[in-house]
């Protein structure tokens, strides 16, 4: 019992047929190396004491001290969080901070009171089984924490809100100038619309593990590139929440006949431009899996998109690099020809028995849901661009352009 007391203790206490027998004590203390108190855990003479005294001398943890370890993982925790959040956005580090108050001031507490809980778990409530009296105790843990604090969520809300004030602003122009200064707002919203093209461009294409075709291009904020693919999108809603405000408390500023037409069609275009990055956004799964597939069809039809976005993306480029007095309708006409035209050739092939023959059901079904998604994102790009760049007549006349993805 004592040499391989860790094979006794692994095995477990409720296997072995024959009992340890009442005169094992005094057997034992036959040997001269043997005190007495080496064998305290065994007087009972039964399994359930052979158990324990073998996980007494395999060093095995008791229950006790098991409940006291789960409480410190509950801290250890919340440090990954700080870690993770540690160059996050201020709501990142709010999280953070709210994970380490709740679990910090539970484990306190329970601490204090982890031999009640545990008198409660083994005597009162009587669970014998260690496993399921330390699932029990982590339960225990969480109902207490919900409890604890669930009438303070208000309070504790508003304090998170006071801590961690944002030091990046995410707009780069309209957070500089006064409402009461239309002409000067109007064009910081111009120059912060190009700015928020161009982020969501470099996520796009990031996406698609394209970002070096567009790195030196990119003249947004020097932190956005390091970002990775959930904090760029987490970014640009909170730009585009923010821009939104900024044209609404435009509006309600009293601007001339033209200004307010200038105002709406760029709301249209940051409208439109926002939805480009949900559709990639959306597509991040199937993306992934297209380009992690052993299947050679859904590997080639990523390879596929990736050339698509490069040769999509390139002249969208060039014209941002123009500027918008250059005249772009034609270009865009191009592209958007380009895009329904590529959309619907992609459909036919995917509708070829050639394909449907080497991929399932579900995996047909995905290619079709996100070659949907891919030519989405660049239309809405186009209609972005048409309400940035056209005047208001080329711009109805762009609308009424045939072939509208459907």
């Amino acid at each position: 019992v004592f040499s391989h007391s860790k094979i006794v203790y692994t095995i477990g206490q409720n296997t072995f047929k024959e009992k340890l027998g009442s005169d094992f004590v005094k057997k034992a203390l036959i040997h001269t190396s043997i005190k007495e108190k080496d064998l305290e855990a065994y007087k009972e003479g039964t399994n359930t004491a052979m158990f324990k005294g073998a996980a007494t001398y395999a060093d095995a943890i008791t229950l006790y001290i098991a409940t006291a370890i789960a409480l410190g993982s509950e801290i250890g925790t919340t440090f990954k969080l700080f870690l993770a959040a540690a160059k996050g956005h201020a709501v990142k580090r709010r999280v953070a901070l709210g994970n380490f108050l709740f679990n910090a001031i539970t484990v306190v507490i329970l601490f204090i009171l982890l031999r009640p809980i545990n008198f409660l778990i083994t005597d009162l409530l009587k669970i014998k089984n260690d496993l399921i009296a330390l699932v029990f105790f982590q339960s225990f843990v969480n109902i207490s924490s919900i409890i604890l604090f669930f009438p303070f969520l208000k309070t504790m809300g508003s304090f998170l809100s006071k801590r961690f004030a944002d030091t990046e602003d995410e707009s780069f122009y309209i957070s500089k100038v006064p409402l009461a200064d239309i002409d000067l707002a109007i064009d910081a919203l111009e120059r912060e619309t190009s700015q928020f093209l161009h982020y969501v461009i470099e996520y796009n294409m990031a996406s698609f593990g394209l970002q070096r075709f567009i790195e030196d291009e990119m003249p947004g904020h020097k932190n956005f590139q390091r970002k990775s693919l959930g904090d760029k999108y987490d970014f640009i809603k909170q730009l585009h929440g923010e821009m939104h405000g900024f044209c609404l408390r435009l509006l309600s500023a009293n601007p001339g006949k033209k200004e307010i037409e200038r105002v709406e069609k760029l709301i249209a275009a940051i409208r439109n431009i926002m939805y480009a990055a949900k559709n990639i956004g959306d597509a991040q799964h199937d993306i992934n899996q297209m380009r992690d597939s052993a299947n050679d069809i859904k590997f080639q039809f990523y390879t596929q998109a990736q050339e698509k976005v490069v040769a999509f993306y390139k002249p969208v480029i060039d014209m941002l690099k123009k500027g918008k007095d250059a005249g772009h309708f034609e270009e865009l006409a191009t592209s958007y020809n380009a895009t329904t035209s590529g959309y619907s050739a992609t459909m036919h092939t995917l509708y070829k028995e050639s394909i449907a023959n080497h991929v399932t059901e579900v995996e047909i079904s995905t290619l079709i849901n996100f070659n949907r998604e891919l030519y989405t994102s660049f239309k809405s790009i186009l209609f972005g661009l048409k309400d940035y760049l056209l005047t208001s007549k080329e711009a109805e006349y762009f609308e009424g352009l045939p072939g509208f993805i459907r």
